[in-house]
């Protein structure tokens, strides 16, 4: 609740209160919203949990509504960056398809990452999506605690894409390069 962001003033360190001020004169939410939008980022990426696909982000709570407002208002990573699933049902990504998260989705800065993490018996059926980002916002201070060199970069929900072309590598993955159409 907000009674309890208010606290924060009283028991965090300066360090974390230098990273709250950071984030609300760089997006325009208040010290209490910063901390709970930091809060759950923090959570979220210490974790690896789902906890912002199950509801976190869709329910009316300040928390939640802080953390949308952090991922709208925050400064946009300005690259390309990478997401990628394995496609064991064959699924095709054929020009013209629009893509659609109604929630946060988590994308990559680096393709080493990306094209990393998959098992061997699985690499011809990995997907890596390519788009240059518009919407998506670094929470590598967070997520790297969890997994080194990700890079993550946090897509808002609502992020919407447009397929434009899929290339094979020579080991068979499928790279998908998508338009940001937010």
């Amino acid at each position: 609740s907000l009674d309890k962001a208010k606290a924060y003033d009283d028991s965090l360190h300066d360090e974390i209160k230098k990273a709250v001020s950071a984030v609300a004169s760089q997006t325009g939410l208040s010290k209490e919203e910063a901390f709970l939008a930091i809060q759950t980022l923090n959570k979220y990426t210490r974790t690896r949990t789902h906890t912002l696909h199950q509801g976190l982000l869709l329910s009316k709570n300040p928390t939640s509504e802080a953390t949308v407002r952090l991922l709208e208002l925050a400064p946009k990573y300005d690259g390309k960056i990478y997401r990628s699933i394995t496609n064991s049902d064959n699924v095709e990504f054929k020009p013209g398809v629009k893509l659609t998260n109604g929630l946060p989705s988590s994308w990559s800065s680096s393709i080493d990452f990306v094209t990393g993490w998959v098992r061997p018996k699985d690499i011809k059926n990995q997907i890596i999506f390519v788009t240059d980002n518009k919407t998506g916002v670094s929470i590598r201070a967070f997520s790297d605690k969890g997994f080194k060199n990700q890079d993550e970069v946090l897509a808002p929900p609502g992020a919407s894409w447009t397929v434009q072309r899929t290339e094979k590598d020579e080991l068979g993955r499928t790279f998908v390069f998508l338009q940001d159409d937010t």
